[in-house]
């Protein structure tokens, strides 16, 4: 964790969920109309795209524009996206295309297991380049950090300096789909499986008020398992589930636009994400508006002390002094 180096008064954690996560849009737009002034962004994975993005063109707007765009050349080019995100559940399908599904996934599963990664790493840090301005995270007006895992050391790496490109490629390279970066002795990934909404992360950065942007994946009750890799995963699926839980706990203010029932993978739905991530920010802004006027009990007895000790309110003062 970087050394806390100044105090920030509000601080927004953005967190993972691949295409869900384009409700941050949303979200920021809704943020930005209602004049609510950001410190510090953290992000993790698509949330630090959108933040990253956010710190360089203060402009959610753009924002918008730009992933819009780079999404209509980016899914023609992703097979596997559509792969992915095809089975979804209710969706019904011909022999033909159930087939067509279970080739293609076949041939995914074995593509992870003979290579590092389906994709090589220009397949997304190229990408991120058309959209991001090549600078270093400390040119921003507004301070931003990009949490990564490293597999090697098993731990969690915040990125708050040094290239913004290189930062968010290793919060969004995705475990098994993109390459990990190499940096220092460390290769980060996703940061994801160690901190989806990166709320305590924003507090260690020095946050005073976090308000966090969840978006969380369909969890439903699960009867039968075909088989161990199955079970496996839902248990991976339950702890992940119970971690965000207690990460957002922490949070002052937690926005969780409507977006749980979208594929990870399915990125056609990036209207319908910007769209949700609104109206759920829209929602919630007479509480976040709250939550901002409210000072801290230790904010408050700073305040009261300093008021006491200031000799032009002697009167005050004296109101406690016993006769």
């Amino acid at each position: 964790m970087p050394e806390v180096k100044k105090k920030y008064k509000l601080a927004l954690a953005l967190g993972g969920g691949g295409a869900r996560g384009l409700a941050h849009i949303g979200v920021l737009k809704v943020l930005e109309r209602e004049k609510v002034d950001i410190d510090l962004i953290v992000g993790t994975s698509i949330g630090a795209v959108v933040g990253a993005m956010y710190v360089q063109y203060r402009n959610a707007e753009v924002i918008q524009s730009k992933i819009l765009s780079f999404l209509d050349d980016f899914i023609e080019k992703k097979g596997w996206l559509k792969v992915l995100s095809d089975k979804q559940k209710g969706t019904k399908h011909s022999l033909f295309n159930e087939l067509s599904y279970y080739i293609q996934r076949r041939y995914l599963e074995i593509k992870t297991l003979t290579r590092v990664s389906l994709e090589d790493k220009n397949a997304l840090y190229e990408p991120l380049k058309n959209i991001l301005i090549d600078n270093d995270i400390e040119d921003n007006q507004v301070s931003f950090a990009a949490v990564c895992l490293d597999l090697i050391q098993g731990v969690p790496v915040v990125l708050d300096k040094g290239p913004i490109i290189d930062a968010v490629y290793a919060s969004s390279a995705i475990e098994g789909i993109f390459p990990p970066l190499e940096h220092n002795s460390g290769l980060l990934a996703d940061g994801g499986p160690v901190n989806i909404t990166p709320v305590e992360v924003a507090f260690k950065l020095g946050a005073k008020k976090v308000i966090a942007v969840d978006v969380p994946y369909g969890f439903h009750k699960m009867e039968k398992f075909n088989n161990g890799l199955e079970i496996m995963m839902r248990a991976d699926s339950i702890g992940l589930r119970r971690l965000r839980e207690i990460e957002l706990s922490l949070a002052d203010i937690v926005i969780t636009p409507n977006v749980s029932a979208i594929h990870w993978a399915n990125f056609t739905k990036a209207s319908q994400c910007i769209w949700q991530g609104e109206l759920a920010a829209q929602e919630m802004m007479p509480q976040i508006k709250i939550a901002l006027a409210k000072k801290g009990w230790l904010t408050r007895v700073k305040d009261g002390l300093k008021r006491y000790f200031n000799p032009r309110n002697s009167k005050e003062r004296n109101l406690f002094i016993k006769r």
